[in-house]
């Protein structure tokens, strides 16, 4: 493998929980089973598929285990210390914004906190940082949730808040026969900016798509870093009102 080829990011995700029987090992599988940690005699409440992906080359390799936030703290640092001794250099984390994720995640920043307190995005492992990422999707299915304070499916979010939407609205807005406010043009600019951040963070192809700029891969020459210090303070300000 080219050492390009050996920079990854690690990835965890929970799965449904249920209890099935392994023939090979003739044992059964869902209890709280830690790997080297320990074996309980108890179902497990939930479990995390680990998961390592390369970033320059498509190739990835899944590792399971069932965890508690605490648990999953050392699992992390203790995977990534593995896949580093075996050649690899895990660059980030990847996550969706579980509570148990977020836990794990803040306690590893804490740890390589700067003198300052500020907060980091980072934790390191060898003395190298290890960069902190939700996943996009998610960010996006929290920012409606906190709109309207239920739970709603990926799909229905990225419908909600798109570019698409924000048109409608302004076409809407700039149409006298019809009955949207004027002032709903700052909903529509709001949507704008969840859409431009969340396609942003989705890029997969070196050049960008027609008509879409931020739908690429990042590098020193993409239009990403811009957008992101413009929308970094609309971001910071940004508040939910019950």
């Amino acid at each position: 493998m080219k050492p390009i080829d050996r920079n990854c990011i690690l990835m965890f995700d929970e799965m449904s929980e249920q209890l099935t029987f392994d023939k090979s090992r003739n044992m059964i599988i869902g209890y709280v089973d830690l790997g080297y940690l320990g074996r309980v005699n108890k179902s497990a409440n939930h479990a995390l598929i680990f998961m390592v992906h390369g970033l320059h080359k498509n190739w990835k390799h899944p590792v399971a285990g069932t965890v508690e936030s605490k648990a999953l703290q050392s699992l992390i640092k203790d995977i990534i210390i593995a896949l580093e001794a075996a050649g690899l250099v895990v660059l980030a984390t990847v996550c969706d914004q579980g509570a148990t994720n977020r836990k794990s995640i803040s306690n590893l920043c804490l740890e390589t906190q700067n003198r300052n307190y500020e907060p980091n995005p980072y934790f390191k492992i060898n003395n190298h940082k290890i960069f902190t990422l939700f996943d996009p999707p998610h960010l996006l299915k929290s920012t409606r949730n906190a709109l309207l304070k239920y739970c709603i499916n990926i799909s229905v979010a990225a419908g909600t808040l798109s570019h698409t939407v924000a048109a409608c609205m302004e076409q809407t807005i700039s149409n006298p026969c019809n009955n949207l406010a004027a002032d709903a043009i700052h909903t529509a600019e709001f949507i704008h900016d969840i859409d431009y951040l969340f396609v942003s963070f989705n890029g997969r192809l070196p050049s960008p798509e027609l008509g879409k700029p931020y739908r690429r891969c990042l590098s020193d020459k993409s239009a990403h870093k811009p957008l992101w210090l413009n929308l970094k303070p609309k971001v910071q300000s940004w508040e939910f009102i019950s």
